[in-house]
């Protein structure tokens, strides 16, 4: 339930942090009213990205060894879903991640091309020119 509520970033709504408790009665609340969580749920998953300090929290309470497992299946089946979701927000960041650094290198390389193409056409058009003299 800790791993929900650091996802939808409702973290500042538990008074006492250290009890476990505490973090389940705010992940309760998220579910009480069903068509409003599936809309939270929806922008958030529209949003695909989760911030540095979530990730840096949610992967301190990540068990690998039970996203791997059957280990939810026990509890319930949406909770199934609701650890599949954590997995693909966890994976999502790791990955745009380790893109981050390839596609600014990208960026740069193709901001360097279109001023080669610029320079390219003032050297043809000062070609054209003096062909016509």
């Amino acid at each position: 339930m800790k791993l929900i509520v650091l996802l939808f970033d409702e973290e500042k709504r538990v008074i006492n942090k250290e009890e476990l408790q505490a973090w389940f009665n705010i992940g309760k609340t998220l579910f009480k009213n069903v068509n409003e969580f599936k809309e939270k749920l929806k922008t958030r998953i529209k949003e695909e990205q989760i911030t540095e300090k979530q990730f840096k929290k949610i992967d301190v309470l990540y068990d690998k060894s039970k996203f791997e497992t059957n280990y939810y299946e026990s509890i319930s089946s949406a909770c199934v879903k609701l650890a599949g979701w954590v997995k693909a927000m966890r994976s999502i960041y790791i990955t745009n991640n380790k893109l981050k650094p390839i596609i600014d290198k990208q960026m740069e390389f193709e901001n360097k091309l279109k001023e080669g193409q610029v320079i390219l056409n003032k050297l043809n058009e000062e070609k054209d020119e003096c062909e016509k003299k």
